[in-house]
């Protein structure tokens, strides 16, 4: 299959109205399909929360596969597929030679309820929790600090809290992988891409349960967690070398990846 990936972004998807459909249909048009063949499979990518608002333009356009991180697999909407992806950050940092902090969460409570909940959890000298008045995202000078901020946190733990926010799904569990700084996943509604043994690089907490993180997180071996961060190391590496992994191995052009350890 040929394919190319390109990024279509209105201005107003940086916000968070909906943009007018008029609005879009021009930008529509600048997306790719696999196949100028009205009979195969055309698909596409959109990371962003607003994505429902495009999908009857979507399917105006001949699209059948979209391949979102907010979706399981196999849901249809407007009879188009969906396909679970990742988000891929480009805001990453790699791990810390000394990672002195055991866990940690940095980051805005306005959005999933969990995340009030993690900020209140009991205080300890060896993690660090953080709440922020903004997002982590590095726009103008002092956001850039602060990110920078945030990025140097987690390159120094061993492992990172990564809650719902707006959605089930967050750039930061790209950066968490990166940093070698374990992800911690508290997002009972989250559906993570098929083509890696996730559970071999990440430990999921019902958000219920979120009492029990310093109990758990300290009761982990250490030669398990040395493993875990390797394969966190791992999946960065694959990421980087072919952004498009997820989408290759659902159409079978690649095998699923395997963990050295």
């Amino acid at each position: 299959m040929q394919y190319k990936i390109s990024k279509v972004c209105p201005r107003e998807w940086k916000g968070r109205n909906p943009v007018p459909p008029q609005r879009i249909q021009p930008l529509m048009q600048k997306i790719p399909s696999n196949s100028s063949n009205n009979n195969q499979e055309k698909f596409t990518i959109c990371a962003h929360t607003f994505y429902r608002i495009v999908l009857p333009l979507f399917r105006s356009m001949g699209i059948t596969t979209l391949f979102t991180p907010h979706e399981k697999t196999g849901t249809i909407r407007n009879g188009i597929r969906m396909v679970n992806t990742m988000f891929i950050s480009k805001n990453l940092t790699p791990p810390a030679p000394c990672k002195t902090i055991l866990y940690s969460f940095v980051g805005c409570d306005l959005t999933h309820s969990v995340r009030k909940k993690i900020l209140k959890l009991p205080k300890h000298k060896d993690c660090c929790l953080i709440r922020r008045t903004s997002y982590n995202y590095p726009t103008g000078k002092v956001k850039k600090a602060v990110h920078a901020g945030y990025l140097k946190i987690i390159a120094q733990s061993r492992f990172g809290l990564c809650p719902a926010g707006h959605n089930p799904f967050s750039y930061r569990l790209h950066e968490l992988l990166a940093a070698g700084a374990i992800p911690i996943v508290i997002s009972d509604k989250l559906h993570l891409p098929v083509g890696v043994d996730w559970n071999k690089c990440i430990i999921r907490i019902p958000e219920a349960q979120i009492h029990k993180i310093d109990k758990i997180v300290r009761s982990i071996p250490r030669e398990t967690e040395e493993k875990m961060r390797q394969r966190c190391l791992e999946v960065t590496q694959l990421i980087k070398e072919d952004a498009a992994y997820f989408i290759r191995y659902h159409y079978g052009e690649v095998p699923k990846f395997q963990f050295s350890i």
